[in-house]
C-alpha cells in the first residue's frame, strides 16, 4: 500500500484487515498481527475491542471474547453508538442507534 500507492495505512485500514482476516478463519493471525497494530494506533477506541470480541465469539472462543469485554471495563473504555447521516433537500438528518427523539426514525 505504501510502496505501490504511496498511502500510509491508518486505523481504518487495520480495522478492515482485522475484520477480513478474522472472517476468513485467520483469527489467530488477525489477533496477533493486525489487531496488535490497531490497538497501538488507537488504544482507547472501543470499536477495536468490540471487533476483536465479536471475532472471538464467531470463532466459538467465548472465554477470550469475555476477556476482551472485561478489559474494556477495567480500562474504562466504551464504544460510541453507531451514527449515520443523510442530506435531503439541503438539510442534514442525523440518526443514532436507539434514537427515540428523532421523528424520522421508523
Amino acid at each position: 500500500m505504501t510502496q505501490i500507492h504511496g498511502l500510509n495505512p491508518g486505523h481504518e485500514h487495520y480495522a478492515c484487515l482485522v475484520d477480513l482476516i478474522g472472517r476468513a478463519g485467520g483469527l489467530d493471525e488477525a489477533r496477533r498481527e493486525v489487531a496488535k497494530k490497531l490497538f497501538e494506533l488507537e488504544p482507547d477506541n472501543g470499536g477495536n475491542y468490540v471487533l476483536l470480541s465479536n471475532m472471538y465469539k464467531d470463532n466459538g472462543s467465548l472465554e477470550e471474547a469475555d476477556e476482551i469485554t472485561r478489559s474494556m471495563g477495567i480500562n474504562r473504555i466504551r464504544k460510541d453508538h453507531g451514527c449515520c447521516w443523510i442530506d435531503v433537500d439541503n438539510k442534514t438528518f442525523v440518526f443514532t442507534v436507539n434514537d427515540k427523539l428523532n421523528l424520522r426514525m421508523a
